[in-house]
């Protein structure tokens, strides 16, 4: 039970060191993370995956570039292909569809700002963990249990060290 507390604590610190690394120094290098909680980008990038966009000039956006953006009619940012663009006297116009969508986005789309986040590289599978983190029963057993196995370890390891310390002092009464 010793080890197992051991190799617990020890695959929890790296785990953490990982995750750390993972999203702390792509953010240092200028990059934008987002967790991709719906599937309309599969089967390019799946639900649950980590994304970093990085930003870039909006003049510089291509067909076929994958970006993020927070469309007019949602509050939250969606990660999707631009499909088309047209140019307009009053300014790029852009088309823009997740690859497992049927229909594009509501449209037309055009980006105000002189930048905008494209794309870079996602890790799969790190933006459940994220997902969960946001569910308070998923909170608690993600959080929870590491904890209370740990805490398991040591109980153990007390009771077994009382033991041992009765035993010596039955010996030493003899």
């Amino acid at each position: 039970m010793k080890v197992l507390g051991a190799l617990m604590g020890w695959a929890l610190t790296l785990t953490a060191v990982v995750a750390i690394g993972v999203l702390l120094i792509p953010s240092a290098m200028g990059l934008e993370r987002y967790v991709l909680v719906g599937g309309s980008m599969e089967p390019t990038i799946h639900k649950g995956s980590v994304i970093f966009d990085e930003k870039v000039p909006t003049k510089t956006l291509t067909k076929g570039d994958v970006i993020t953006y927070t469309p007019p009619s949602v509050d939250k940012p969606v990660t999707h292909r631009i499909i088309g663009i047209k140019q307009t006297k009053e300014g790029r116009v852009y088309t823009i569809k997740g690859d497992a969508n049927k229909a594009t986005d509501p449209g037309p789309v055009t980006f105000p700002n002189k930048t905008q986040a494209k794309f870079k590289y996602a890790v799969p599978y790190l933006g459940y963990l994220f997902i969960g983190l946001g569910n308070p029963t998923h909170r608690l057993f993600i959080l929870g249990l590491p904890a209370l196995i740990i805490a398991f370890s040591y109980f153990v390891r007390l009771w077994r060290d009382a033991s041992k310390a009765q035993s010596l002092n039955r010996k030493v009464s003899s």
